[in-house]
């Protein structure tokens, strides 16, 4: 599958210049706030992100095609649709609600016997607020720096925590991930945490005529949930270069490389650090943005991982891919 995926990369860059474009997925806001702020405005937009994972081998048996547990539930994919609402108070303050609805595909084995399973539904809502205290706006020359901050809800369905807790499965096998479309809903091995968390962040964006950057990150402060499981406080990144192939007044298009990573140390369980648990990887891959009339945007992305540092994984991400759309209102 990651052959087919390069394939389509080398494709993309022999279609466009060198440089790419993309969203900063880990900050506040998606395509619809790409371009800063808008006094008294309402912008809506829907996005979408499906990660695709691979089991790895690992332990005694790595090499012979079997898994080398009695009892483990390995992730298969996971996409989350993210409904999202955001109203800028003025050209420096706004707000905004995300609802995600995610799925989750998965494999379980139980005394050796293997089983798919899926799940559905609505993750954690979060709700965040942010700040700029810098805006430039030249006629070459944009200048966007915004911090954040915001509250993660427990809306969605944590019982597989619940049903994990005196399981082996629990400990290493459950691959904890963080949410790479908005950073909301917790780990990939359930649709909720079970516990109110806080985020802060910031976004920045630079552009100089048709070149611009575009950098972000966001700290998610943990909180114990559901069967005292307390997730480690996680660190999304996103940063990479970009150029408007066109920069019209009534259209633009511009492409971006995005380099992105995430951290997290060690969950815990009733005080009890759970080994295996501790993630740092990083991604890099191309986007695309669009935008029409002032109204109008859409972001297309590819990521594909660099460096993985999971200890004892079953099951890596392979590749993810993001897809945008938003409307802001006058």
């Amino acid at each position: 599958m990651r052959s087919i995926l390069l394939v389509l990369l080398v494709l993309m860059f022999g279609a466009l210049p060198s440089v790419v474009y993309g969203c900063d997925y880990c900050s506040i806001y998606s395509a619809t706030g790409l371009h800063g702020f808008e006094s008294e405005s309402l912008a809506v937009s829907l996005s979408h992100q499906y990660t695709d994972y691979t089991r790895t081998e690992s332990g005694a048996n790595a090499g012979t095609g079997f898994l080398p547990t009695r009892d483990a539930e390995i992730l298969q994919s996971f996409q989350t649709t993210t409904l999202t609402a955001l109203y800028d108070v003025n050209e420096r303050i706004g707000v905004q609600l995300l609802l995600p609805f995610s799925h989750r595909r998965f494999e379980t084995i139980d005394n050796f016997v293997a089983e798919s399973g899926s799940d559905t539904g609505i993750g954690d809502i979060a709700v965040k607020f942010r700040y700029a205290p810098i805006v430039i706006r030249d006629p070459h020359e944009i200048i966007y720096l915004s911090l954040i901050g915001g509250v993660k809800l427990p809306t969605g369905d944590s019982d597989p925590l619940r049903r994990n807790e005196n399981s082996p499965r629990s400990s290493g096998v459950l691959r904890h991930h963080t949410s790479g479309g908005t950073g909301v809903q917790g780990r990939n091995f359930a649709l909720g945490s079970g516990s109110t968390d806080l985020l802060f962040g910031f976004s920045g964006y630079y552009q100089r005529d048709s070149f611009f950057a575009i950098a972000g990150a966001q700290y998610g402060l943990r909180t114990e949930g559901t069967a005292d499981f307390e997730f480690g406080d996680d660190i999304t990144w996103n940063i990479g270069p970009g150029y408007y192939l066109s920069l019209e007044e009534e259209s633009s298009w511009g492409v971006r490389l995005a380099l992105s990573g995430e951290y997290k140390p060690e969950d815990s369980q009733r005080g009890r650090d759970l080994e295996g648990t501790e993630i740092f990887n990083v991604y890099l891959g191309p986007e695309l943005l669009f935008t029409a009339n002032n109204r109008w945007t859409a972001e297309l992305g590819c990521d594909l991982p660099i460096h993985t540092e999971e200890e004892d994984a079953f099951a890596e991400a392979d590749f993810r891919l993001r897809l945008s759309i938003g409307y802001r209102f006058s």
